[in-house]
């Protein structure tokens, strides 16, 4: 069974009390609709009634029966959740299962409501995580269930140009099977004026011998004789000004700012989306493809991770042999986290670094910024996204007491320091 079908649980109810089964919901052709919302929240009561009419219209067409949504509360009382349930025409997690509403949001990565996600019913997987925007455009649902577009088909769409006669090249005949950095720009911005000339040398330096690595330049400038005049600066390749698939590649990496660099791997995997970062810490590309390890060193080029995803950091103080003990302890949950990643593609859920003997300024901001002492032993998991910070109770490398760790903050059994306070 996929892991989002145990983080839901076996039961829901409704309004008027009724439980369902999740198994009645699940099987071929059925979608599930997941539904981060509050009362207190002023955008959710302005986007439930649009929701509640979507949903009925769904339900009385030829879909209806293969369609349930499900609300996972934010609700600050019981009370609150069920008066903002009285208003819903579907079914609900229990408000008791607070444990369980806190492993959904991490897993699909809620950091704002309301948030709307469509599953595939059979498989679990993610067929729409912009479902509040789908609802927006398409209110009475005659597109639905709105399966979001692969990444591959995107790219098999695009036509790509060099900068110096503009031929145009293919998706599957030029670009497929390398590793592939989808950069985000423009020439009005200068970070991306500042970062460019870097990532052009490292392009270079990776492609000096053999063609392993490839960039398609995505730009944001103002228009087409800024774009022909930035991209004379690059040595690989662009979408031309005039596209059919940037606000496509935008939406499907959820480009907020930039410069941003995406790189994937030959297969179209995703290997990070803070390429800017790990370029940065790898001009030279000595590290290339930049393939995560199961327990990475905490630096330049592995750090900026912890900005995006839950992360289990330990500080060694100095002390290679308790480095080097505490990289093996963490090195199986690593694989196995990478394995089951791959198995069902989805994100993986915790990562394991190990922070450097020497002095290190990222090291050091990280610790400067969650109140932890650098020249202390420590072990602990930090969710910069959720704002939560776990500490270890030791600091030490023993295999039971790492484990009972792990497996207490993945059964929700810690109390977590909120670090924005």
């Amino acid at each position: 069974m996929s892991k989002v079908f145990h983080l839901l649980g076996d039961n829901f109810i409704n309004k008027d009390g009724d439980s369902i089964a999740l198994t009645s919901i699940q099987g071929k052709d059925k979608i599930i609709a997941v539904y981060f919302s509050a009362h207190w929240c002023p955008p959710c009561r302005n986007f439930t009634p649009k929701l509640a009419k979507f949903y009925n219209s769904v339900k009385q067409s030829q879909n209806g029966a293969n369609f349930e949504l499900i609300f996972v509360s934010s609700d600050k009382t019981e009370k609150e959740f069920s008066e903002y349930l009285s208003q819903m025409p579907w079914y609900a997690l229990p408000y008791n299962k607070r444990t369980e509403k806190g492993k959904l949001s991490k897993h699909f990565k809620v950091n704002g409501i309301p948030t709307l996600i469509f599953l595939d019913g059979e498989t679990g997987k993610v067929i729409n995580k912009n479902g509040r925007s789908a609802v927006d455009t398409d209110p009475e649902g005659k597109n639905f269930p709105w399966k979001a577009k692969l990444l591959h088909d995107i790219l098999k769409k695009g036509e790509y140009i060099t900068n110096n006669d503009e031929k145009k090249l293919s998706f599957e005949e030029d670009i497929k099977g390398k590793v592939l950095g989808i950069y985000f720009s423009a020439h009005w911005c200068p970070p991306c004026k500042a970062f460019t000339p870097m990532l052009c040398d490292t392009y270079k330096a990776i492609n000096k011998d053999e063609k392993k690595f490839e960039i398609i330049f995505v730009s944001s400038d103002q228009n087409e004789e800024a774009f022909k005049a930035y991209f004379a600066e690059m040595p690989f390749l662009a979408l031309p000004y005039e596209n059919a698939i940037k606000d496509d590649l935008s939406d499907y990496f959820e480009v907020e700012g930039i410069p941003m660099l995406i790189i994937l791997d030959g297969d179209g995997k995703l290997i990070t989306s803070s390429g800017r970062a790990v370029v940065s810490g790898d001009k030279e590309g000595k590290k290339f493809p930049w393939n995560p390890e199961p327990v990475e060193i905490f630096d330049e080029v592995s750090g900026p991770k912890v900005n995006d995803e839950a992360c289990l950091i330990y500080i060694p103080a100095g002390d290679q042999e308790t480095a080097d003990q505490m990289k093996a302890i963490l090195t199986p949950f690593g694989k196995e986290c990478q394995k089951v990643s791959k198995e069902e593609d989805t994100p993986q859920d915790l990562f394991f670094f190990v922070a450097p003997t020497g002095a290190n300024p990222v090291v050091e901001s990280l610790c400067e910024f969650l109140g932890i002492n650098k020249d202390e032993k420590s072990l602990f998991i930090v969710d910069v996204p959720s704002g939560e910070l776990y500490k270890s109770t030791t600091a030490e490398p023993v295999q039971e007491e790492v484990s009972k760790f792990i497996n207490d903050y993945r059964g929700g059994k810690l109390v977590a320091k909120n670090i924005r306070e």
